[in-house]
């Protein structure tokens, strides 16, 4: 099921209607959607049992409730009508990330998935991104259109894990790869925390050289354009679906796409440089147990040996 057809299930319910439709009966829990009290958005989970570590937002009340047969259902019940894309894009996950799972487990998914939303439940509208986290998201759509074009869709979206909150930006079957943006001059690169390099497995590190640049500028190009030449390489609605859902975790929401028309960059140079085991890089096991966190910068020209394009 995709975004645009969970939509119109919603649309297909008259409003003041006091029953539920349920969603379809391929998924392994028994998800139901309607409208509340004052016609707000809703969906009960039928068969969660009761869930303890559930916790309402300001935006999306959440909680368990009885339902005939002495059975608990799990309430999803939007609070305020401006968020709608928001809480169908919310339920829509929910629903997603517990497909493939056994019922057995199925809950469990779902509430680590709610969990990793309450920061976006919380705000109340989305900002819009800031010139440094505009170039950081480019750097990762232009090295995501790379790996659709060699893997295809589906491994690369899966492996776009950074927007998930992944201390890595892409983790591959055989390799991951943390992507940063600088600028055309820059000498150095940041780490921001001790986890981004710290992985024993083959990674990479990938430099985009990234600099505003005027809207007549040789090869200019806006984040908005980049959304959507990435999106139009995506082969299915349903993978469309899941691209913008990674987009709206990192503040970007579809509706908001066409925002960032304004800003033009061009992108001068990119490299990538393979991460082994005597790459200087601060980790858990080289820094003090003291120390719990850590920003640090890297040389350019002193890990220039490791570099593979």
């Amino acid at each position: 099921m995709t975004i645009h057809e969970l939509t119109k299930k919603w649309e297909s319910i008259p409003l003041g209607n006091e029953g539920y439709l349920l969603i379809d009966e391929d998924y392994p829990l028994s998800f139901n959607i309607g409208y509340y009290e004052d016609n707000k958005r809703c969906m009960i989970v039928l068969d969660s049992g009761e869930v303890k570590e559930i916790f309402p937002s300001q935006s999306i009340l959440s909680r368990n409730i009885n339902l005939p047969g002495n059975k608990i259902g799990l309430q999803f019940i939007l609070q305020d009508a401006v968020l709608d894309e928001l809480f169908i894009t919310l339920c829509w996950d929910l629903m997603t990330c517990t497909a493939n799972c056994s019922r057995s487990i199925a809950i469990k998914a779902l509430i680590d998935r709610f969990k990793k939303w309450q920061k976006l439940l919380q705000r109340a509208t989305p900002e819009i991104l800031s010139a440094t986290q505009q170039k950081g998201l480019m750097g990762e759509l232009w090295f995501l259109s790379y790996s659709i074009d060699k893997v295809g869709g589906i491994k690369a979206i899966n492996a776009w894990v950074g927007p998930d909150g992944s201390d890595q930006d892409f983790i591959f079957e055989d390799h991951w790869v943390e992507v940063k943006a600088v600028s055309l001059d820059a000498d150095s690169v940041k780490i921001s925390s001790l986890q981004q390099l710290d992985r024993l497995d083959n990674g990479f590190l990938k430099l985009y050289f990234i600099d505003k640049t005027a809207a007549n500028g040789k090869n200019s190009v806006t984040l908005s354009s980049l959304i959507h030449l990435v999106n139009d390489k995506i082969e299915t609605e349903w993978l469309r679906d899941l691209f913008a859902i990674k987009l709206f975790k990192y503040g970007c929401a579809r509706s908001e796409w066409d925002k960032y028309n304004d800003n033009y960059y061009r992108l001068s140079e990119e490299r990538m440089y393979s991460i082994e085991d005597t790459f200087p890089r601060l980790t858990r096991k080289n820094v003090p147990t003291e120390i719990i966190a850590a920003q640090y910068e890297i040389s350019l020209a002193t890990i220039e040996k490791f570099r593979k394009v």
